[in-house]
């Protein structure tokens, strides 16, 4: 799972690849009043902290046709370096749980005075 995080690391963008359509600023083209014939873009979008005020803002990046499966690819990246975090996250909390289990019989067994008299094993002479 490591090398695996180390190789999305490297090209991952987190964001939306957004395709849509707009208007464009020519008043005489087809485009104005008419919906289907409106001029096709795509974008990333991703959400960016802003230094000054510390919130979340929307930014806008425009992605051309040859960029575009580079930017998906990399958005893809993103989603699997996050289902890794999620995976590794699961794995973690179950460690730590067991840990205490362990540690909590332990305790149980020295209060009930369980270990006195008995080898490693919880075997011996009584």
């Amino acid at each position: 799972m490591l090398t695996q995080l180390r190789l999305l690391g490297a090209g991952m963008i987190r964001g939306s690849v957004i395709r849509s359509s707009r208007e464009c600023a020519n008043m005489g083209c087809a485009c104005h009043g008419n919906r289907e014939r409106r001029h096709p873009f795509i974008y990333l979008s991703r959400s960016k902290k802003d230094d000054q005020a510390g919130r979340q803002r929307n930014r806008i990046v425009y992605v051309r046709e040859c960029e575009l499966s580079e930017f998906e690819k990399a958005v893809r990246m993103y989603d699997e370096l996050w289902r890794i975090v999620d995976e590794l996250s699961e794995l973690n909390i179950q460690a730590i749980k067991a840990r205490h289990r362990e540690q909590g019989a332990r305790t149980r067994r020295r209060a009930r005075g369980g270990d006195e008299g008995r080898g490693a094993a919880g075997l011996g002479g009584g």
